[in-house]
């Protein structure tokens, strides 16, 4: 994801990212958020959610954000029940919206090397 789309998210979300901002990228989230930016709504989106079933005596962090086997996978350490139910259908819905460009249209998992959830328009550009 581009650092400014990750900024924003850090920015927004600061106790979620807190350990990303406080290791200076050696320890959370080494990798900054490692996905392509069609997921950024998705995660926006997962983090209003964290923010309103998180409970104050077990605040959520987040160790992890990555693309495996064409899904999204959201890592985080202590949490609630809702908070992981939350993080299953983002996770779940993550299949059906292209990673490239954010598309629900004509989503598919693709293999290319690696498995990619994309539309067909981004696979249609990438082939050129």
């Amino acid at each position: 994801m581009k650092k400014n789309l990750q900024a924003n998210l850090c920015k927004k979300y600061p106790s979620l990212f807190q350990q990303h901002i406080d290791s200076n990228k050696r320890g959370a989230l080494p990798f900054g958020i490692d996905t392509d930016d069609g997921w950024y709504k998705l995660i926006d989106t997962l983090c209003i959610v964290i923010k309103k079933v998180e409970t104050g005596d077990l605040p959520t962090q987040i160790i992890q954000i990555k693309q495996k086997f064409g899904g999204l996978r959201f890592y985080v350490g202590k949490a609630n029940a809702e908070v992981f139910g939350a993080i299953r259908m983002a996770e779940e819905m993550s299949y059906n919206i292209c990673e490239h460009c954010g598309s629900t249209d004509n989503v598919k998992r693709r293999k290319k090397g690696f498995i990619y959830t994309l539309c067909d328009k981004c696979v249609e550009g990438s082939a050129k």
